[in-house]
């Protein structure tokens, strides 16, 4: 038996994209967001949901609603607003070395103690089929 276990970089993109598919506004996403963060030992040196909570701030009582994630024209003055104050804390996109970059912040020693609990109980299974 041979347990197919996920790369730390694929683990974070499936966090971000389980988060996103959970929530409902776009304040639901930015909380779970910030929460997996610091669970899987990230820094924000750069404040970047502080600036992504300021950008919805703003968006938000221009529309005067939470912003749903289903609004798309809620949505675009979102990611223009986002784009502004990022661009005033000086926050890049994250292009490819960025997110190598994110990659290596991955606190490795606690998903190396995660694969090694995994790899126990598959030893374990192995072993009671014997």
């Amino acid at each position: 038996m041979q347990l197919q276990i996920a790369s730390p970089g694929d683990k974070i993109e499936d966090a971000i994209d389980g988060a996103y598919a959970e929530a409902t506004t776009v304040r639901g996403f930015l909380e779970h967001a910030s929460e997996l963060r610091q669970a899987l030992g990230l820094r924000d040196g750069d404040d970047t949901i502080k600036v992504m909570v300021a950008a919805l701030d703003e968006t938000e009582k221009a529309i005067g609603k939470a912003l749903a994630m289903d609004n798309a024209q809620g949505m675009a003055q979102y990611g223009t607003a986002v784009a502004k104050a990022a661009e005033a804390a000086g926050i890049k996109p994250l292009d490819a070395a960025a997110m190598d970059k994110l990659k290596e912040e991955v606190d490795y020693e606690a998903i190396e103690g995660e694969l090694a609990e995994l790899q126990a109980v598959a030893d374990e299974v192995n072993a009671e089929k014997v």
